[in-house]
């Protein structure tokens, strides 16, 4: 991609954790960015606050592989995928390179404290990405190294079965010069309050990161469930409410869809009534962050245990 051009590059989706990067690297790379959503959010502030104009109200459209694909060109490219961990890893590596000196380009799907963005404009020609398999985008990826973290049942609505999921994953490690299979147990931290934040919207990711938690305190381990699709719980309900069982505690917060209607039987309510009909009444429905910063310092005060609380987003 020739960044000496002044094009005009618009965006739909751009509040999108994706597209949102894509949007801030272009940007950086002297390219004119506008773009559209479908509402606003902190992505999109932040993205205002760069001087890139921004619409309010259109649909998105899947254009993000494509072009993330053209800013990669000439590029040696690292590409992190896999049903969970891609977003931890893809930070992991970013920060090793930062701190070996390598000024790597970024796009990560996630806020990095670092950064204080999800993604950086680096002037090596190695470019870090975090590459989405839900959607096939990961196949759009030209990869020299390819990293795959695991492979679940996860976004069959896209691949049909598990047996055409595994075959993408399989096209992407191919096509790449060194696939890199990591086992990762986990990193020692200081005593105290443990908060973990976790895009675990698969029940799999949701038990994977609990029997982590199990490991790293003898205390209790609270799960603060935030739903972002009905779909998502009504294709899972049964699974979710499994694991939820496993937790010391859950809370629930009230789902705040992003773009599918409530589907009867699907809500907060119904999972509560579901894991209190199955002997779990340790559930608690919190509709506001307050009330639930006061359950855990209330929590953490009252026992010499410690606890850990891990807050999953059901994408």
């Amino acid at each position: 991609m020739n960044n000496t051009r002044k094009e005009t590059i618009h965006i739909i989706g751009i509040g999108g954790i994706g597209m949102s990067a894509i949007a801030e690297i272009l940007h950086n790379s002297n390219y004119k960015v506008q773009g559209s959503d479908t509402q606003s959010n902190d992505n999109v502030d932040r993205l205002q606050k760069l001087g890139i104009e921004i619409y309010i109200g259109h649909n998105a459209n899947n254009i993000r592989s494509d072009i993330l694909a053209e800013i990669m060109k000439d590029k040696y490219v690292i590409a992190v995928s896999g049903s969970s961990g891609k977003t931890t890893t893809t930070a992991m590596i970013a920060s090793i390179f930062d701190h070996s000196g390598i000024d790597a380009t970024v796009i990560v799907g996630g806020i990095l404290n670092s950064y204080r963005n999800n993604s950086k404009l680096g002037r090596s020609d190695i470019f870090l990405t975090e590459a989405d398999e839900s959607d096939g985008t990961m196949l759009k990826i030209p990869a020299n190294i390819a990293v795959i973290m695991s492979v679940n049942d996860d976004h069959i609505d896209h691949y049909g079965t598990f047996d055409n999921l595994k075959n993408a994953f399989s096209q992407f490690v191919n096509r790449a010069d060194f696939a890199i299979l990591p086992d990762f147990v986990g990193i020692n931290c200081d005593a105290g309050i443990r908060l973990i934040e976790d895009y675990a919207h698969h029940p799999n990711k949701i038990q994977a990161t609990l029997a982590a938690a199990r490991l790293i305190t003898k205390g209790k381990v609270t799960g603060i469930i935030e739903p972002l699709r009905f779909a998502r719980i009504r294709n899972f309900f049964g699974e979710f409410v499994q694991v939820f069982m496993m937790f010391d505690y859950v809370i629930l917060t009230p789902v705040h869809p992003l773009e599918d209607e409530p589907i009867p039987g699907c809500g907060i309510d119904d999972i509560q009534k579901a894991l209190v009909s199955n002997g779990f009444s340790n559930v608690e429905i919190m509709n506001n962050a307050l009330l639930i910063s006061h359950f855990i310092n209330d929590s953490t005060n009252s026992a010499w245990t410690l606890h850990v609380f891990i807050n999953f987003c059901l994408h």
